[in-house]
């Protein structure tokens, strides 16, 4: 049987063996399914086969980096029930697999995963370093693309709002989870306030009828 090549399926699981790619192809029939197919085969059909990465060299190059972070961009919508990403981790998936079809450049699940959280921590520091008073401004890395995500992603925070004269500084995580402990306990006093309030109110109230249905019937009695 005659497949016809789709494109590379490479999966944590399932990784390029050392003479062989798992791929996505179709059948005579028609019928789409994932097999693993010899380089040698690929290589005399004119497909270029990507690279083995060296487990020892996890580096990104800028180019995979920002391809990395439009993807996400892209995709983060579509995570959810009833969309094309049920997980997170489905979309790092995708984000793999779009890195050996699209860039050449193989990379597992968990290495895009952990290099977008790389990427939101370098450019945390970036801002926190340009919210400190004297120091010298540093670029954040991959500004646009993170523009992007973060009008989509609301768990990041935008950078800091600045002009000639005033500078608003992001405050530190650590005084804003006391000031929301602060918050919350200060709501629960006036709760209780209220709740004895209106406890005295209708406590006054059942007494005041009290006295009025004893004065209707010394009334009546008279």
């Amino acid at each position: 049987m005659t497949y016809q090549f789709i494109k590379f399926a490479i999966t944590e699981n399932r990784p390029i063996r050392p003479e062989q790619i798992l791929c996505d192809v179709l059948d005579e029939d028609g019928i789409e399914s994932q097999i693993y197919v010899s380089k040698n085969q690929l290589i005399d059909n004119g497909i270029s086969i990507p690279e083995i990465p060296d487990n020892n060299n996890s580096s990104w190059s800028d180019g995979a980096t920002s391809f990395m972070l439009e993807k996400y961009a892209e995709y983060l919508p579509k995570v959810g029930p009833l969309k094309l990403f049920l997980k997170k981790k489905d979309l790092w998936q995708q984000i793999s697999v779009d890195l050996i079809n699209e860039l050449n450049v193989t990379k597992n699940a968990i290495q895009v995963e952990n290099r977008y959280k790389t990427i939101i921590k370098r450019k945390k520091n970036a801002i926190d370093h340009n919210n400190i008073s004297g120091n010298s401004r540093i670029d954040v890395p991959f500004e646009k693309e993170i523009k992007s995500i973060t009008a989509l992603d609301d768990s990041i925070e935008p950078e800091v709002l600045r002009n000639s004269n005033i500078v608003k500084k992001r405050i530190p995580d650590e005084i804003c989870k006391k000031k929301d402990v602060k918050r919350s306990k200060t709501d629960m006093a006036e709760v209780f306030l209220q709740i004895q309030r209106e406890k005295e109110e209708a406590k006054e109230r059942r007494r005041k009828e009290k006295m009025s249905l004893i004065e209707k019937i010394l009334s009546a009695g008279n």
